[in-house]
């Protein structure tokens, strides 16, 4: 499996509509390619077996079973099997929680995450009981989605998880997000490539560089 990606690095979210932008996403990272990408929906990801690797701008994270991750809106990132891993990813588009076009939901508890700009990724390694909650609750999130018509269990699932994020945040002094956009980072590993080749070509190797940037 691989996730599809269009020329603008930006991911093509399958089984996410309209009528419902909420989908679970279970992969084997050993067998599933996730390279650079981006997306506008949020993810909050759970690690159910072995370890993995969070690659966004200039940073690098490792994760064990038991431990999860969320992803903002319009971060870059990348992710790599370590060890056996096993993934539930859970994206949402903020429509899901939010409802109607400035909603109260949206402009009290969706605008102030989705639009920090100190905050790419938020680590949940169960350090403490508000983390805890919510890493029980993603798991829930997952039994559930084998379950008929729980669409309306799965949206009260991640309110509480929203207001447990939110709570999470406020416990935290994050830096500034990594001052590279998503353009400037895509250029950027372009750059790379295209001089590594130079560098083959000037040496006589006809082939193209595909060693990691």
């Amino acid at each position: 499996m691989e996730i599809k990606i269009n020329k603008n690095q930006a991911e093509e979210i399958e089984g996410l509509t309209v009528e419902y932008p909420y989908v679970l996403h279970q992969a084997e990272l050993g067998s599933t390619k996730i390279s650079w990408h981006w997306h506008e929906e949020v993810e909050f990801v759970y690690v159910r077996e072995g370890s993995m690797r969070l690659l966004t701008a200039g940073q690098e994270r490792s994760f064990e079973k038991g431990e999860g991750f969320f992803i903002n809106t319009n971060v870059l990132c990348s992710m790599e099997n370590q060890d056996h891993c096993q993934i539930d990813s859970h994206l949402l588009n903020s429509t899901f929680l939010a409802g109607h076009f400035k909603s109260i939901f949206e402009t009290k508890y969706l605008e102030p995450v989705l639009q920090n700009k100190k905050l790419d990724i938020l680590e949940l390694r169960g350090t403490n009981e508000n983390q805890q909650k919510i890493l029980a609750k993603l798991r829930a999130a997952a039994r559930l989605q084998n379950e008929p018509d729980t669409e309306f269990q799965t949206r009260n699932l991640f309110s509480e998880i929203w207001l447990l994020l939110g709570k999470e945040i406020a416990l935290f002094n994050y830096g500034e997000r990594p001052v590279q956009t998503l353009r400037q980072e895509i250029l950027r590993r372009k750059h790379i490539h295209l001089a590594q080749n130079r560098i083959a070509e000037s040496f006589g190797g006809r082939g193209i560089i595909t060693r990691k940037s």
